[in-house]
Protein backbone atom coordinates (compact mmCIF):
# COMPACT_ATOMS: atom_id res chain seq x y z
CA UNK A 1 0.00 0.00 0.00
CA UNK A 2 0.67 3.97 -0.04
CA UNK A 3 0.37 5.76 2.64
CA UNK A 4 1.69 9.73 2.85
CA UNK A 5 2.46 11.84 6.11
CA UNK A 6 1.73 15.20 6.98
CA UNK A 7 2.53 18.12 9.65
CA UNK A 8 5.19 20.45 10.84
CA UNK A 9 8.10 18.50 11.30
CA UNK A 10 7.81 15.64 9.00
CA UNK A 11 10.70 15.89 6.51
CA UNK A 12 8.61 16.24 3.28
CA UNK A 13 9.20 16.17 -0.72
CA UNK A 14 10.64 12.56 -1.34
CA UNK A 15 9.74 8.57 -1.70
CA UNK A 16 11.30 6.78 1.27
CA UNK A 17 11.33 3.34 0.29
CA UNK A 18 11.87 1.89 -2.84
CA UNK A 19 9.96 2.96 -6.28
CA UNK A 20 9.89 -0.47 -8.81
CA UNK A 21 11.62 0.00 -11.79
CA UNK A 22 9.11 -1.79 -13.97
CA UNK A 23 5.99 -1.03 -13.71
CA UNK A 24 4.74 -2.86 -16.79
CA UNK A 25 2.51 -6.09 -16.74
CA UNK A 26 5.94 -8.00 -16.88
CA UNK A 27 7.66 -6.73 -14.26
CA UNK A 28 9.05 -8.58 -11.33
CA UNK A 29 7.24 -6.95 -8.91
CA UNK A 30 3.81 -7.06 -11.01
CA UNK A 31 0.97 -9.24 -9.47
CA UNK A 32 -2.16 -9.16 -12.12
CA UNK A 33 -4.89 -6.20 -12.36
CA UNK A 34 -2.18 -3.70 -11.40
CA UNK A 35 -1.28 -5.09 -7.88
CA UNK A 36 1.77 -5.17 -7.16
CA UNK A 37 4.14 -6.42 -4.55
CA UNK A 38 5.47 -3.61 -1.99
CA UNK A 39 9.08 -3.14 -2.06
CA UNK A 40 8.91 -1.72 1.44
CA UNK A 41 7.23 -3.28 4.54
CA UNK A 42 4.66 -1.18 6.62
CA UNK A 43 7.08 -1.78 9.41
CA UNK A 44 9.24 0.24 8.10
CA UNK A 45 7.62 3.32 8.23
CA UNK A 46 5.61 2.66 11.80
CA UNK A 47 8.82 2.45 13.84
CA UNK A 48 9.93 5.89 12.77
CA UNK A 49 6.38 6.70 13.51
CA UNK A 50 6.47 4.62 16.82
CA UNK A 51 9.85 6.61 17.79
CA UNK A 52 8.24 9.88 17.10
CA UNK A 53 5.45 9.08 19.56
CA UNK A 54 8.04 8.65 22.21
CA UNK A 55 7.36 4.79 22.24
CA UNK A 56 10.65 3.22 23.54
CA UNK A 57 13.16 1.57 21.20
CA UNK A 58 12.86 -1.79 23.66
CA UNK A 59 9.03 -1.85 23.04
CA UNK A 60 8.69 -1.52 19.34
CA UNK A 61 8.26 -4.74 18.60
CA UNK A 62 5.37 -4.66 20.40
CA UNK A 63 4.06 -1.97 17.66
CA UNK A 64 5.64 -3.83 14.90
CA UNK A 65 5.78 -7.60 15.55
CA UNK A 66 6.85 -8.52 12.18
CA UNK A 67 9.93 -5.84 12.31
CA UNK A 68 11.89 -8.26 12.90
CA UNK A 69 11.25 -10.58 9.57
CA UNK A 70 13.08 -7.88 7.66
CA UNK A 71 16.69 -6.62 7.17
CA UNK A 72 17.72 -3.28 8.59
CA UNK A 73 18.00 -1.97 5.26
CA UNK A 74 14.58 -1.40 4.80
CA UNK A 75 13.84 0.04 7.77
CA UNK A 76 13.15 3.96 7.69
CA UNK A 77 14.89 5.93 10.23
CA UNK A 78 13.21 8.01 12.39
CA UNK A 79 15.76 11.43 11.06
CA UNK A 80 14.88 10.26 7.72
CA UNK A 81 11.28 10.90 8.57
CA UNK A 82 10.62 14.00 10.48
CA UNK A 83 13.22 16.76 11.47
CA UNK A 84 13.27 18.95 14.51
CA UNK A 85 10.12 18.17 16.90
CA UNK A 86 8.54 22.13 17.96
CA UNK A 87 6.85 22.07 21.19
CA UNK A 88 4.61 24.81 21.30
CA UNK A 89 4.61 27.31 24.52
CA UNK A 90 2.40 26.74 27.50
CA UNK A 91 0.34 29.69 28.05
CA UNK A 92 1.67 32.17 30.96
CA UNK A 93 -1.51 32.09 32.78
CA UNK A 94 -4.36 29.07 33.03
CA UNK A 95 -7.43 30.85 31.67
CA UNK A 96 -10.46 30.84 33.97
CA UNK A 97 -13.25 28.70 33.50
CA UNK A 98 -15.80 31.17 34.62
CA UNK A 99 -17.00 33.97 32.06
CA UNK A 100 -16.41 37.66 32.89
CA UNK A 101 -19.08 40.00 32.17
CA UNK A 102 -18.36 42.52 29.11
CA UNK A 103 -17.54 45.77 29.49
CA UNK A 104 -17.76 47.08 26.02
CA UNK A 105 -21.62 46.84 25.73
CA UNK A 106 -23.35 47.42 28.97
CA UNK A 107 -26.85 46.45 29.22
CA UNK A 108 -29.42 49.47 28.79
CA UNK A 109 -31.69 50.07 32.16
CA UNK A 110 -34.07 51.48 29.61
CA UNK A 111 -36.85 48.99 28.00
CA UNK A 112 -37.48 49.76 23.90
CA UNK A 113 -39.65 52.81 23.23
Amino acid sequence: GNYMMMGGSVKGGKVLGQYPDDLTDDGPLTLERGRMIPTTPWEAAFRGIALWLDIEDARIEEVCPNIQKFNSSVIIEFDAMFGEILVPAMPSSVPSMSPKPSTSNPPSSSAPA
